[in-house]
């Protein structure tokens, strides 16, 4: 069912230009550090979708879904990643498992498991044809979602529930250009190299292990941008580049 979404704030937008939204990383369920991003991108008429959550444990979105709306109202989307993979459903209205799309419009990128945390990218159009698919906004605003996470990976009870806002904001140039930052090779083994984008001369760097602590923090550029990871462990790390006011962040994993 299409969603009305509250718009916080109205941007005017030119037809020849695109532009770059993204919810940020939400926090669904802090116990299981369980994640969600929306990265919109109207150029190409893209959701980019990073779910992040236990690997023994089914894990559910429902975007344009209020925490008044109970299990949500018949036709209502959800994006439930469970043993069977990621999978396109939408509700009933009641408590029964919601069922599936005739068409799964997702299409999974990236899925990854490490230390037990499993990091799902998967992209879809930002309108698809699917009257049950959410409409993802186009310009700066806000829609709610509900999320789940299950006792295990059977999509069946979940063992927590609850309601989120997500904060669509417009990505500036400073921040868009700073995005593309590049980390190569990545699965790396020992020494991985933070490549800036052309613009950039210098930034701050930060990167975190799994846990939240951060194990680095210093200043690099293009000609010193080698990290060694030979005393860290196996896992997903995250790397955290700050410049010009500006922070970008993308996830290294060490083999």
């Amino acid at each position: 069912m299409k969603k009305i979404i509250l718009i916080v704030s109205l941007l005017v937008i030119s037809p020849l230009f695109g532009q770059d939204l993204s919810t940020g990383t939400i926090s669904l369920y802090s116990p299981f550090n369980v994640t969600v991003k929306f990265d919109i991108d109207t150029t190409s008429d893209t959701v980019t979708m990073t779910l992040v959550g236990p690997s023994n444990r089914y894990l559910a979105v429902a975007p344009g879904v209020s925490g008044g709306n109970g299990m949500g109202n018949p036709g209502d989307d959800v994006i439930v990643y469970n043993s069977s993979g990621l999978e396109d459903r939408n509700m009933t209205g009641s408590l029964n498992k919601p069922t599936m799309d005739v068409t799964n419009n997702w299409t999974v990128t990236s899925n990854i498991v490490s230390n037990a945390v499993r990091t799902v990218v998967a992209t879809r159009a930002i309108n698809s044809s699917d009257s049950n698919d959410f409409d993802f906004p186009v310009s700066a605003g806000s829609f709610p979602l509900l999320y789940a996470v299950g006792y295990d990976t059977q999509f069946n009870q979940h063992y927590a529930r609850g309601a989120k806002m997500a904060t669509v904001a417009t990505l500036g140039i400073s921040q868009k250009v700073l995005s593309t930052f590049s980390i190569t090779p990545n699965p790396a083994d020992r020494f991985v190299r933070v490549n800036l984008p052309k613009d950039i001369k210098n930034a701050r760097l930060e990167i975190y292990n799994i846990l939240g602590k951060k194990i680095v923090d210093k200043n690099i550029s293009n000609s010193d941008g080698v990290i060694d990871l030979y005393s860290w462990d196996s896992g997903v790390y995250l790397l955290k580049l700050n410049a010009h006011g500006k922070s970008a962040t993308k996830q290294l994993i060490k083999k």
